[in-house]
C-alpha cells in the first residue's frame, strides 16, 4: 500500500476471503484498512500490517473496504503508484523449500543410504539456531549444502510413518508448528498467528527392493500419493479411526527425494532427505525415458576429502553380481 506520505507499506492480508476480494482490485484501487495489527521488527527497520479476514475464522477481525466518498477519492487520486520509500521488509526464508525440478540422479535406496557426505567446513554455511538454543544433543552442526541434491528412485513403498501426530496448525508467518490452543507464535520473535487450516508434516521410512531409507521428511501431497487419501479431511478421519500404523503399504510409487541440508555428527555427516514428489506406479513399463531404471550404484567418497559436497563414485553394473568402477 502507498499513501500521500510517499511511503510504501507491506500489508499481509490472510485468508481466502481477502484473496478473492483483492483479485478484483487494480493497482490504483483506493482502500480503507480496518483492524489490522501493526508489526515492527526489533531493530525498527521494518513495519508491516497483518490481519485475517473477519469472516474467515473466529480469530479474524480485519476488513478492507473501498471508500466511495468524493473527497477521499480526490485526496488519493494524485498519489503516484510508482517509487516511494519502502518501510517494510518482506520476510524471506534463509533457504526456500526444495522442489522436484532440477538436476536429478537415478539410484536405488540402498545407494542413497550408503552414500556418505564429505565436507570442508570452510565453505559450510551453518543453519540458524532454533528458538531457545542451538542444535540437538550429539550434533556438532547443522549445515546447508552448497548445492541441492535430488535422486529419482522407482518402485518405492511407504513402510513406516514415524510420527502419530501428523496434522498440525502452522504459524501464518514462519510456518512452524503452533502448540495446541496458542494464539500467537512462540518461535523466536515471530509475531504470526495460527493459520486457518491444518497441514501434514511427518517423518517416514521408504523402501524398495534394495533397502530402506529412514527419517525422510514427508508433506501432505506426497503422503496422499502413498496412501490414496486425497485430502487432509480424509487423512484426519483415517488417523482417528485406524491410527497412523494403517497408512503404510497402500501404494507403490516412483519418488524424487532431495536434500539441501545435512546434520554433522562427530564421526559422520548425513544428508537430511525429504520427499519432493511421489507418483503411484505398480505395473507400468520399466526403464523408459520418463521412468529410468538405476544403472549405477552410487558409493560415497573416501574419508578425508575436503571441498566436496556430494561426490559419488559411479559404479556400473556389468553383469548380475559383478560390478566394476568406472
Amino acid at each position: 500500500m502507498k499513501d500521500a506520505s510517499d511511503k510504501r507499506l507491506l500489508v499481509e492480508a490472510w485468508g481466502k476471503n481477502f484473496a478473492g476480494q483483492l483479485r478484483g482490485y487494480g493497482a490504483t484501487q483506493i482502500v480503507l484498512l480496518m483492524n489490522f495489527s501493526v508489526r515492527q521488527t526489533s531493530d525498527g527497520q521494518s513495519c508491516t500490517l497483518t490481519g485475517e479476514h473477519a469472516g474467515q475464522t473466529e480469530r479474524g477481525s480485519a476488513f478492507i473496504l473501498a471508500p466511495t466518498a468524493e473527497d477521499v477519492v480526490k485526496q488519493f487520486a494524485a498519489v503516484d503508484i510508482d517509487g516511494g520509500e519502502a518501510i517494510s521488509v518482506p520476510w524471506q526464508p534463509e533457504n526456500p523449500q526444495m522442489t522436484a525440478t532440477g538436476k536429478c540422479f537415478t539410484a536405488c535406496l540402498a545407494s542413497v543410504k550408503n552414500s556418505s557426505l564429505a565436507f570442508g567446513l570452510d565453505f559450510a554455511r551453518p543453519v540458524a539456531n532454533r528458538a531457545g538454543g542451538g542444535v540437538p544433543a550429539g550434533v556438532v552442526a547443522e549445515i546447508w549444502l552448497p548445492d541441492e541434491v535430488r535422486v529419482f528412485v522407482p518402485g518405492v513403498w511407504l513402510t513406516e510413518v514415524r510420527d502419530g501426530d501428523l496434522l498440525y496448525i502452522p504459524c501464518s508467518i514462519c510456518k512452524k508448528k503452533m502448540p495446541e490452543g496458542a494464539v500467537s507464535c512462540p518461535h523466536g520473535q515471530c509475531t504470526g498467528v495460527p493459520s486457518a487450516e491444518k497441514v501434514v508434516l511427518t517423518s517416514v521410512t521408504l523402501a524398495d527392493s534394495t533397502g530402506s531409507l529412514r527419517n525422510v521428511l514427508c508433506r501432505g501431497d506426497e503422503l496422499a500419493a502413498f496412501t490414496s487419501l486425497r485430502s487432509v479431511q480424509g487423512l484426519e478421519t483415517c488417523l482417528r479411526e485406524e491410527g497412523h500404523v494403517s497408512l503404510p503399504f497402500r501404494a507403490r510409487c516412483d519418488v524424487i527425494i532431495g536434500s539441501q541440508k545435512a546434520t554433522q555428527y562427530e564421526t559422520v555427516t548425513v544428508a537430511n532427505f525429504e520427499l519432493l514428489a511421489a507418483t503411484p506406479k505398480l505395473l507400468e513399463e520399466w526403464d523408459t525415458e520418463s521412468r529410468p531404471a538405476p544403472l549405477y550404484v552410487f558409493q560415497g567418497t573416501e574419508a578425508g576429502i575436503v571441498g566436496v559436497t556430494v561426490a559419488f563414485y559411479r559404479v556400473e553394473i556389468v553383469t548380475p553380481g559383478s560390478r566394476c568402477e568406472k
